[in-house]
């Protein structure tokens, strides 16, 4: 039993499998590490939307005099939309805080 390597058992085991197993390891890890970064960079950049329109950053913008009221309302939606979303994780961070 001294002469049992796990790296090598490992090795000849991956050697074994057939081609397509191989394949689609190959393209499965990259594919799912791919996905969690744009997952994760999308839900920060829209965290980022949000905490913009909260700070007020976009109302206080020289624009808004020229925004038409349409304008004004699928803002107000959008805030809104926003606002809902992020209110779930706040009760989880706040709930985890204790």
């Amino acid at each position: 039993m001294d002469d049992y390597s796990f790296l090598q058992d490992l090795l000849q085991t991956w050697r074994s499998t057939s081609d397509w197993v191989k394949a689609v390891v190959v393209l499965a890890i990259p594919g799912y590490a791919g996905l969690f970064t744009w997952l994760v960079l999308s839900h920060r950049a829209d965290m980022r939307a949000v905490e913009k329109i909260e700070a007020g950053s976009l109302l206080n913008d020289e624009r808004i005099r020229e925004l038409t009221r349409a304008e004004m309302c699928r803002i107000a939606a959008e805030w809104e939309r926003a606002r809902k979303a992020r209110a779930p994780l706040l009760r989880e961070d706040r709930s985890r805080l204790g």
